[in-house]
């Protein structure tokens, strides 16, 4: 079992909220797990945990090799994570969002170039 809960905005700004939101959205649609998440200490072991070579995006990386582990996703709806947006601070709402925008276009048109973007080799 692996999976993730609802992410909310630590700082109430609307754009964060937004962007949680849209995450939120994401994750259910593909059975993803980025931003926070949750694996049965059996199916982490079996897909040998996160990948460390990866520049980001490992939750969402680990999500990918548990559901080809067979392992069942849980939307965990009656909870949330409470999600730090210190990166979207750091570098600014938009420009964050947009890269993660394009991660997300990337992962669903070819694993190799999301994979690539990430840092690591597919």
């Amino acid at each position: 079992m692996y999976g993730t809960a609802p992410l909310q905005s630590d700082s109430g700004h609307w754009l964060g909220r937004f962007i949680a939101a849209d995450i939120n959205r994401f994750n259910r649609r593909h059975q993803s797990m980025g931003g926070n998440c949750f694996v049965a200490a059996g199916l982490f072991r079996a897909v040998d945990g996160f990948n460390t070579q990866l520049l980001r995006g490992e939750d969402t990386d680990l999500g990918v090799r548990c559901q080809r582990q067979g392992g069942r996703y849980v939307w965990l709806k009656g909870g949330h994570f409470v999600h730090n947006e210190r990166k979207f601070r750091t570098h600014g709402y938009v420009r964050y969002y947009c890269s993660l925008v394009l991660g997300g276009l990337l992962w669903q048109l070819s694993e190799r170039l999301y994979a690539r973007s990430l840092g690591g080799q597919a």
